[in-house]
């Protein structure tokens, strides 16, 4: 083919110089007419050769279709599943969320109530230990008077009742406020 490529313009040359009707010129014709045969020869190889190029792509692009086909198949079907899962984890993960929230804030407004009661709850304690200790004063406050009363009903004293009245009265003025007879804590009578 190169061949023939070369000596194109040298044929094309002569044909051009040759005096109609001579043999030159007929050669010429001759050759022409043999390079455009063969032009078309080479035109029909190469078209055939395409074609069949075009049909082994064709079968190979079938093979491989039906061998990828069920690989694609079960991919897209994978791939259809971890969407789902992914779509039930983030739905899962937003309910979640949502519960912690709401629990958190119930835990925090239910802190802020206990706290509330145990103030008040320790105040209701402090006061019931100031009654009871009171009451315990007084108790022994009492009890103390009856005593000192019994002692001086029971032993004989040379004393007379004015004199009894006057050591109760000295006693009372030594003893301790709270343990007073009769009388509160803030040292006033009841």
């Amino acid at each position: 083919m190169h061949y023939l490529q070369s000596m194109g313009p040298l044929l094309i040359a002569l044909a051009q110089a040759a005096v109609p009707g001579s043999k030159l010129a007929i050669f010429s014709q001759v050759a022409t007419i043999v390079i455009a045969l063969a032009l078309v020869a080479l035109l029909i190889v190469a078209m055939t050769a395409l074609i069949r190029i075009n049909r082994i792509l064709e079968d190979l692009r079938s093979r491989v279709g039906d061998a990828i086909g069920p690989a694609s198949d079960r991919a897209k079907i994978i791939s259809d599943n971890l969407e789902f899962i992914t779509q039930s984890l983030r739905s899962d993960l937003e309910k979640l969320n949502s519960s912690i929230r709401i629990l958190s804030e119930r835990l925090t407004k239910v802190s802020g109530h206990i706290g509330d009661r145990l103030e008040d709850f320790n105040a209701l304690v402090e006061v019931i230990q100031r009654e009871a200790e009171d009451l315990f004063i007084d108790t022994a406050s009492t009890m103390r008077g009856f005593r000192a009363g019994a002692r001086k009903i029971t032993s004989p004293s040379p004393n007379t009742g004015e004199e009894v009245a006057e050591m109760a009265s000295e006693r009372a003025e030594n003893e301790p406020a709270e343990l007073r007879v009769g009388t509160s804590q803030d040292g006033k009578d009841p």
